[in-house]
């Protein structure tokens, strides 16, 4: 948990650090305005000059009083040291600007500078204070979801933009605003590229078995029935990377031209693939699990974690006897090598022979493989 604490800090410090430099650079630099708080604290710095980094921690200290039941002791510390560490950088940035003559390049500009730090600073469980609590509190004590609330409130800030903005300036502030939010939904993305995959065709089980052999990929056939025709076809549906779509179609398309396809986004994905991987890494070695002296499970989610070591019967004291069935803090790409490194060691520790080390790689799949200590 330290691990993931000072990982997730030093990621919403990251946050801070380009949305406060954005802000000065863009927002300020061309008389723009934002959203939320901070678009209030902008607005008292191009109207009274006032700092809008201590504007910005003054409002937002009250806020935290109020928000400190709702938000829990954890969120809360993010929550103020993301509030802090943005206050900071809109004082150590404040002498930045960079005006822009092309008003909607300018728009654009902030709007990326604000989305991208703010999309960082939730990738790693802060928020910068203001309406993110606001909206917490009416989520709790009004029913309101955040996001109608989050909205409102940008739409009363830029309401009131108008005061010392032109109407120009304020529909220029909606644009920033606007490419924010699509640049912090981008962000939070980011690190997940599934794409789900929808396959109608006659030859669908030749598909999948081109799939499985030449992608080493799963599918799941489902049974579909054409509404006019009324006639069933096979429907495959697959989870695969984004770098991986190409190559998909053209194995669909090489079975069957006239094949239909569809692409798009998976979000989220959850599945069992460690349980199959193991399976066959044991059938390979020729071992079964029960030859195994230590085992290293880890996933993303804890009901993966338990369902795995459920429907495969892993020994609870074989299995991650340090502690790490979920990657927590580990570094990008790290997981594998990491748990193979523990249970090498563990091995050479208690004199083991046989390790099983399988791990979720995205897109519901599993990886597994099996070490002897000789």
């Amino acid at each position: 948990m330290r691990s993931l604490r000072w990982r997730n800090l030093l990621g919403i410090l990251v946050g801070a650090a380009i949305m406060g430099f954005g802000i000065n650079a863009f927002n300020l630099a061309n008389d723009l305005a934002e959203g939320g708080l901070t678009g209030i604290a902008i607005l008292l710095k191009l109207a009274f000059n006032w700092d809008p980094g201590l504007t910005t921690l003054l409002v937002n200290i009250p806020l935290f009083a109020l928000g400190a039941k709702v938000l829990g002791r954890g969120p809360l510390t993010y929550t103020v040291f993301g509030t802090v560490s943005l206050s900071f950088f809109l004082w150590v940035f404040g002498s930045y600007r960079f005006p822009i003559d092309d008003a909607l390049l300018a728009s654009l500009f902030a709007g990326v500078g604000v989305g991208a730090g703010l999309g960082i600073i939730f990738r790693y469980g802060g928020t910068t204070g203001g309406v993110d609590i606001l909206a917490r509190i009416a989520q709790k004590h009004l029913g309101w979801k955040m996001g109608r609330t989050m909205f409102l409130a940008d739409i009363g800030v830029l309401a009131i933009s108008l005061v010392h903005l032109s109407v120009q300036q304020v529909m220029y502030t909606a644009v920033a605003v606007f490419v924010g939010a699509r640049i912090i939904d981008f962000v939070q993305d980011a690190a997940y590229a599934a794409r789900a995959v929808l396959v109608v065709s006659d030859h669908g089980l030749e598909i999948a078995g081109d799939i499985m052999e030449q992608m080493g990929r799963g599918a799941t056939i489902l049974r579909g029935a054409g509404a006019y025709t009324r006639q069933e076809k096979p429907v495959l549906y697959v989870v695969v990377g984004r770098s991986e779509v190409m190559r998909l179609k053209g194995l669909i398309l090489a079975r069957d031209p006239s094949a239909f396809v569809s692409v798009s986004e998976a979000n989220e994905v959850m599945g069992e693939g460690p349980i199959p991987a193991s399976r066959l890494a044991l059938k390979k070695a020729g071992l079964s699990l029960e030859q195994m002296d230590v085992i290293e499970s880890n996933e993303a989610f804890a009901a993966q974690a338990l369902t795995v070591a459920k429907v495969l019967g892993l020994d609870p004291a074989k299995t991650n006897p340090n502690g790490g069935a979920i990657a927590l803090g580990h570094p990008i790409g790290c997981s594998g090598a990491f748990i193979a490194t523990k249970a090498l060691y563990e091995l050479q520790r208690t004199k083991g022979r046989y390790a099983l080390v399988t791990m979720c790689i995205g897109g519901g799949q599993g990886i597994a493989a099996v070490f002897e200590r000789l």
